[in-house]
């Protein structure tokens, strides 16, 4: 499916990798080529899928760079989602059923109760100015390797449930996790979370997270770490807390 269009860098040599740089202000893919090269249309180049060419492209390097514009599997625009009171999403509207890279647009503070829920082709989300995600926002989404969320404080009931392929993700004001949060992460292995006060009950139950950084956490709820028997290292500064929720020898750490 064609979505909105969106700017990155791809480099076309051996498996082809995408570049990790976005630039928001640009409206197209340039996939530049570092060798000769023939590019049909439905081919994929890194995570992008070339739509609407109706005859092979051949690219050729020799001296400089050429580049082929080619539409992005990346819902970034106000179009692609459904949005209530001017700043929450509620969902994936028609125009970008199969987006599997989502971009969040900057005016958008909240992400929904179950908004998200269920969805099998997400693989990453970055939300630069959300600061609240509702319960079940994220459940089951099992394709879903990395979240990029900067200013989000506060993190519903279930919100990440069972996303087992989740493995990066980046939240270094959250203050809040909500109950069974991260329950069922088996591929995400470590966790900073500076400002982090407050833990869920059963919010990590099952993971198999190894360590964890939050400092300043001052109440963990009862089982929040229940099956996680892969944690070894938890840094924390109340150390009478950390020993009474974790009894593992040596786990706790001073910051």
């Amino acid at each position: 499916a064609e979505l909105n269009q969106y700017h990155i860098s791809c480099n076309l040599l051996n498996d082809t990798t995408v570049s990790n740089t976005y630039d928001f202000d640009m409206d197209t893919v340039v996939a530049t080529v570092s060798e000769d090269k023939t590019v049909l249309d439905g081919q994929f180049i890194g995570d992008f899928e070339v739509k609407g060419l109706t005859n092979p492209q051949w690219l050729f390097n020799g001296k400089d760079y050429y580049s082929l514009v080619i539409p992005a599997v990346i819902a970034t625009s106000s179009d692609c989602f459904n949005i209530t009171n001017g700043n929450t999403i509620t969902g994936l509207s028609n125009n970008c059923p199969t987006a599997t890279k989502l971009v969040i647009p900057t005016y958008v503070t909240g992400i929904g109760a179950n908004a998200f829920k269920g969805n099998t082709a997400l693989t990453s989300v970055i939300m630069p100015n959300v600061t609240t995600i509702g319960d079940y926002a994220f459940r089951n989404n099992s394709a879903l390797k990395s979240i990029t969320m900067p200013e989000v404080e506060s993190i519903g009931n279930a919100a990440f449930y069972d996303n087992t392929a989740l493995t990066n993700v980046i939240m270094p004001n959250v203050t809040t996790i909500g109950k069974q949060t991260f329950t069922n992460t088996a591929a995400l292995k470590s966790l900073n979370m500076p400002v982090l006060n407050t833990i869920g009950a059963d919010a990590f139950y099952g993971s198999k997270i190894d360590s964890v950084n939050m400092p300043k956490v001052t109440n963990i709820d009862k089982d929040a770490f229940r099956g996680a028997n892969s944690l070894n290292s938890v840094t924390m500064t109340d150390q009478d807390l950390c020993r009474q929720k974790f009894t593992k020898a040596g786990i706790c750490k001073l910051p």
